[in-house]
């Protein structure tokens, strides 16, 4: 069971979007869970309703916005120091917040900008990888691998962002190249989580072993 300390200590906040895909977002909630200690705020939005809420102290909504007001809901909706958005095809890399503790409780980067695998269908790991994402000497935020999980984002510097009002779904990459002309971020070679290439739910959570 996972119990809230005060929100005043709380460093980092991970805001789950989920939507039709309920085996996959059970990988991806319970790899959280698992990767990260009790003081991590995990909030959860289902705009299709199709979930069964893994137990924990977990905050669980059901709005149905677009996207990019998804959002802005789940950021104004946290109280971490830091936020991260984690989509429900993705899940958490082993020892996850271990990889990124320090950078967070030094408080000193507005932005801290990670790695991802990217995984077959089969979900399998090891031999199986198709391909490791590694940040370029000269990162470019328009590249087409970028993701948007591979940022941890300071919540404070979302206060005056003037959230786009379309529902381009690339607006997570402006989002990110606006905050990275404005702030301080670091850069980490290491793996903050894993894709699903497909982005299908066509795997059941008994395949899955969050060991690998």
């Amino acid at each position: 069971m996972r119990f809230w300390v005060n929100i005043k200590q709380m460093k980092l906040s991970i805001l789950v979007l989920t939507h039709n895909r309920p085996k996959l977002f059970e990988r991806c909630i319970r790899s959280v869970i698992e990767n990260c200690p009790n003081d991590v705020e995990i909030i959860v939005n289902n705009d299709s309703n199709d979930i069964e809420e893994v137990e924990g102290n977990i905050k669980y909504y059901y709005k149905k916005f677009q996207l990019t007001d998804i959002y802005k809901f789940l950021v104004q909706n946290a109280h971490g120091d830091y936020v991260y958005f984690l989509e429900d095809d993705d899940y958490l890399s082993p020892n996850f917040y271990d990889k990124v503790k320090e950078y967070l409780e030094t408080d000193s980067s507005d932005l801290i900008i990670g790695k991802y695998y990217s995984c077959d269908k089969s979900e399998k790991i090891g031999n199986d990888i198709l391909r490791i994402q590694h940040l370029k000497k000269d990162f470019n935020i328009e590249d087409e691998m970028f993701q948007l999980g591979q940022v941890i984002f300071k919540r404070s510097i979302f206060k005056d962002f003037n959230w786009f009002e379309d529902n381009d779904i690339h607006n997570d990459y402006k989002m990110t190249k606006y905050f990275l002309q404005k702030y301080k971020y670091t850069k980490l070679n290491k793996i903050f989580y894993i894709q699903t290439d497909d982005g299908k739910d066509n795997i059941s959570f008994s395949e899955y072993q969050m060991k690998n």
